[in-house]
């Protein structure tokens, strides 16, 4: 037997009965199955192993295991054959080519194969072909680098969101104080004017004494105006608790101009008022039309970066007033359209803003009966139509 070459061992060990059994049963496998000498050449392989690389079982016997590795995989092959010699064993994924040549990997589990003695005669392994693992485990770590950089991105918006928040909280502590100051100051005001009232109803007094007094007391008024102001947007009651009072809607943009006048002077932003004087007061919570109107102005100021013309009109359709508010600013995107009455949807993320003015405004406009909408929205600018019954809020404010 020792003068027998190994591939005559081997065709012996394969012709006995326990040979065609396990012949019978590597044929049945679902793995792929190969049998080689020392040299790499094939003695036997199963259906499995065959048809995985494109070929007929009788086809490839007397073939070299080379004809499965391209030029590049070669070195992988040779490492992968020297460890078998060494160890015994290689388990490892090695790319294979399959007949018309395209590229797979698999999962090989080789072993060396001796005979009798111990002496090695040639090599047997197993081969699954893994390429469906590999493209799952593809998309998985495609999967998972997306989801690790929405991570990151919604980290930043939420770290955005909680200096927005903190720098809200900021706002309404300076707006508690600024309410306090301006209670503080409404009273010597008040006084201040009807001091002046009763200077302008002396009976001796020049008319330079008048002119300036009458100018002190203009500039009293416009002054009183702007606090005014300031303590109505202060007093926004809590929904479920109305209390509805006397608003002339006319007068409430007209205070709302005055109060954003200083910002609209220090951005280069011309004001343009047109007001219908034959729209006659309604019944609303205080603070709410003023809270409305600052938004809206607020908005169309901040669109203006470079300067240009504010544009605010009222007037009267039948039993309702429209109230336009116009810039001549950047425009508001197609795609952010149907966003901007979202909770805090803002594009001025940046500088400053929770994106909550617009939600809060029309849920203010809609709860009497109103509505608010974009009329127009270009390069050249925007205009908001705010839609507002004559009649009182009263019924609506109740629901």
């Amino acid at each position: 037997m020792d003068d027998k070459t190994p591939q005559a061992i081997l065709e012996d060990m394969l012709s006995t009965d326990r040979s065609t059994l396990l012949t019978m049963a590597a044929e049945q496998c679902s793995e792929g199955i190969a049998v080689v000498d020392l040299k790499g050449d094939i003695v036997f392989v199963n259906h499995a192993f065959a048809s995985m690389h494109g070929y007929r079982s009788e086809d490839l016997v007397g073939k070299n295991l080379a004809i499965f590795h391209s030029k590049d995989q070669l070195p992988a092959v040779a490492a992968a054959n020297k460890q078998i010699l060494e160890t015994g064993h290689f388990s490892g994924e090695i790319w294979h080519v399959r007949s018309d040549g395209t590229p797979f990997p698999t999962l090989m589990n080789n072993s060396t194969l001796r005979d009798a003695s111990g002496k090695p005669v040639g090599m047997i392994g197993t081969i699954r072909d893994i390429s469906e693992q590999k493209a799952v485990e593809e998309k998985l770590k495609a999967y998972s680098d997306n989801l690790e950089q929405l991570i990151k991105e919604r980290t930043r918006e939420l770290d955005l969101i909680r200096i927005d928040l903190f720098n809200s909280a900021k706002l309404a502590a300076m707006g508690r104080m600024g309410a306090g100051i301006a209670h503080q100051l409404n009273s010597p005001l008040c006084g201040a004017l009807l001091l002046v009232d009763a200077l302008l109803d002396e009976p001796v007094k020049t008319p330079s004494a008048v002119n300036q007094l009458n100018s002190l007391r203009s500039t009293i008024v416009a002054m009183k105006q702007i606090i005014d102001c300031m303590l109505s947007l202060a007093k926004v009651n809590i929904r479920g608790q109305p209390e509805l009072v006397t608003v002339d809607i006319n007068a409430v943009l007209k205070g709302i101009v005055d109060f954003a006048g200083l910002e609209c002077k220090k951005r280069g932003v011309a004001v343009s008022v047109a007001l219908d004087s034959d729209i006659h007061t309604i019944q609303a919570r205080r603070g709410d039309l003023d809270q409305v109107f600052l938004n809206l102005v607020n908005n169309a100021i901040d669109a203006m970066e470079g300067g240009g013309t504010l544009s605010i009109s009222s007037r009267r359709t039948e039993n309702r007033v429209e109230i336009l508010v116009s810039d001549t600013g950047c425009g508001i995107l197609r795609e952010n359209m149907e966003k901007i009455f979202e909770p805090f949807f803002t594009t001025r993320r940046n500088r400053h803003g929770l994106g909550l003015g617009l939600s809060i405004s029309r849920e203010i406009v809609e709860r009497y009966g109103g509505s608010i909408r974009v009329a127009r929205s270009k390069k050249t600018g925007t205009e908001f139509v705010v839609t507002i019954p004559l009649t009182s809020f009263s019924n609506n404010d109740k629901k």
